[in-house]
C-alpha cells in the first residue's frame, strides 16, 4: 500500500507543520481523504516526492457570518 502524506503549506509555499500520513490504496483515495483537511488551509498530497494533488484553502463565509452574529449577541 503506497504511503501518502498531506503537507500544510502557507501562502509562500512553505510547509508549516508536520505532514499528516494517510493510508490509502491509491492516489484517488488519498485525494478523497485529503479533502477533509482543506478548510482554511492550503494543502498538498504527496506520495514520496510526487505531487498527487494541490488544494487551495476554501473560505466558508456563511459560517464566518454566523460566528460573527453569535459573537455580537453574547
Amino acid at each position: 500500500m503506497p504511503a501518502y502524506l498531506i503537507y500544510f503549506v502557507d501562502a509562500d509555499g512553505h510547509i508549516y507543520q508536520p505532514p499528516q500520513p494517510l493510508k490509502c490504496a491509491d492516489g484517488q483515495e488519498a485525494i478523497e481523504k485529503a479533502r477533509q483537511y482543506i478548510d482554511g488551509k492550503d494543502i498538498q498530497v504527496r506520495e514520496k516526492n510526487r505531487l498527487v494533488a494541490r488544494f487551495p484553502h476554501q473560505h466558508h463565509p456563511v459560517g464566518r457570518l454566523a460566528r460573527e452574529r453569535n459573537h455580537r449577541t453574547l
